[in-house]
């Protein structure tokens, strides 16, 4: 099991995770956190760990989040789902949960911006003009759009000079592996940081379809043998072990 070489950081670099504990949370470098103006983030469902942990270590930051959910139908569809629960599995805690996450998810876009939007080819760009007033350089982006990652990295690459950091979750690798390798050669932020998504399948040759990438522009190097996973990673599926990560 083995994955291109192409995909393995150079270095081990200092970093922090963000975001709750499993699926939702990425490794990130300290020094873009501390540098950017605003984050600018696509795709949030029902999960903003990642922003408001974000917030905590830079309370300056401007954030920017950017969802095709009809929220008002998403929460109504949730609210349903947990009063099913009650009814067909006794489980009273559902809608509690679901309650509590509806109001904390209002009162954290009640300080920062959520933008109904679906990503295609020309959104990042877009919205750079669109939101001019809101945006300010440098930026951080997180992007975990299910597959749509791949529409947007022209667009990144374009901008990249105005960026300090970017966590991507890249989905079905075995597929669009070269155009992965192409975004790399082609950004001159360094690789700092991959974690294997155990929600995902494992190819033919044992290695995940989805991963989790972390780039930083001028990273700061950390002491310690490069080991993925990472101390700090943690699988996205508790309920799976974290996938070791080899290189050729």
């Amino acid at each position: 099991m083995s994955l291109p070489l192409f995909l393995k950081p150079k270095n081990l670099y200092h970093m922090i995770r963000l975001g709750k504990s499993n699926d939702g949370g990425y490794l990130c470098g300290t020094t873009s956190i501390k540098k950017a103006n605003t984050l600018i983030s696509f795709g949030i469902n029902d999960d903003f760990s990642f922003e408001e942990n974000f917030l905590k270590f830079n309370p300056n930051i401007k954030i920017i989040c950017y969802d095709e959910n009809d929220y008002k139908i998403f929460w109504l569809k949730k609210i349903w789902s947990a009063i099913g629960n009650i009814f067909y599995g006794l489980n009273i805690k559902s809608i509690l949960i679901t309650i509590i996450t509806i109001v904390k998810f209002n009162i954290f876009f009640k300080k920062n911006t959520l933008i109904k939007k679906k990503i295609t080819y020309n959104s990042l760009n877009d919205i750079l003009i669109k939101e001019k007033k809101l945006i300010h350089e440098p930026l951080f982006l997180k992007i975990d759009i299910e597959g749509s990652e791949y529409r947007i990295l022209e667009s990144i690459l374009k901008i990249q000079d105005s960026i300090v950091g970017i966590v991507i979750e890249f989905h079905d690798i075995d597929l669009h592996i070269e155009k992965i390798k192409n975004f790399i050669n082609k950004l001159r932020l360094s690789l700092i940081h991959i974690h294997g998504n155990n929600y995902s399948e494992l190819d033919q040759s044992g290695n995940p379809t989805t991963i989790e990438l972390t780039f930083e522009k001028d990273p700061k190097f950390d002491n310690g043998d490069q080991i993925y996973p990472n101390i700090l990673d943690q699988p996205n599926n508790p309920l799976k072990k974290n996938i070791n990560l080899k290189f050729i």
